[in-house]
């Protein structure tokens, strides 16, 4: 899971790769949050699939309304509510 989630926060590229503003390609940055979500989802940690979830979501891509769809029926089914 630690590699999805280097991913997702753009911390397994380097430095110099951050500095030119380059971000992964597309497809495996989706498929690593997807793939670290479902694994925060098994064990339990739905507030954690959600956050990856909301960063998916606001890339903009074609799979932005299932993103949403999820995180509500994350957030409905196990009673999630906003914080703060």
């Amino acid at each position: 899971m630690e590699a999805y989630l280097d991913v997702v926060y753009g911390q397994a590229l380097p430095a110099d790769i951050m500095n030119q503003g380059q971000n992964p390609e597309f497809f495996w940055f989706i498929r690593s949050g997807v793939a670290a979500a479902a694994m925060r989802e098994d064990k339990g940690d739905f507030r954690g699939a959600v956050e990856i979830y909301r960063i998916l979501e606001r890339l903009g891509d074609p799979n932005r309304d299932e993103f949403r769809k999820r995180i509500e029926d994350l957030k409905s089914k196990n009673f999630l509510y906003e914080e703060g």
